[in-house]
């Protein structure tokens, strides 16, 4: 399970974690901020919409993710890293995927100074 699936559920309240030696759940504060520091905040946001509204996203891995959108306006090359393959709801098989709906990448927007 990724961490973001662990996060939806705790968030959900469909997931509780336990630890240590006799098995006492760990408090929801805890958790939280465990599974949180594994992912990034914005990425968990699109993932959690994705699943709240009925999708299945499934985290692409690093090497396959990466898309070349071609030069820039300024000239740079613009990478872009999808981050979700999204399929629809109860057709997902985990040994044959198939062809997902669509991908999303979560690209972060940082206004520059005037």
């Amino acid at each position: 399970m990724s961490c973001e699936e662990a996060l939806y559920l705790l968030d959900s309240g469909a997931l509780t974690l336990t630890g240590g030696t006799d098995g006492s759940p760990v408090a929801f504060t805890t958790a939280y901020a465990t599974l949180i520091a594994h992912v990034d905040p914005d990425e968990y946001r699109v993932f959690a919409e994705l699943r709240a509204a009925g999708y299945v996203a499934i985290r692409v891995s690093s090497a396959n993710g990466d898309v070349d959108m071609g030069p820039a306006a300024d000239g740079r090359a613009k990478d872009i890293r999808v981050q979700f393959e999204v399929y629809a709801p109860r057709t997902y098989r985990k040994r044959e995927p198939g062809v997902p709906l669509f991908c999303v990448a979560v690209v972060k927007y940082v206004a520059r100074a005037a």
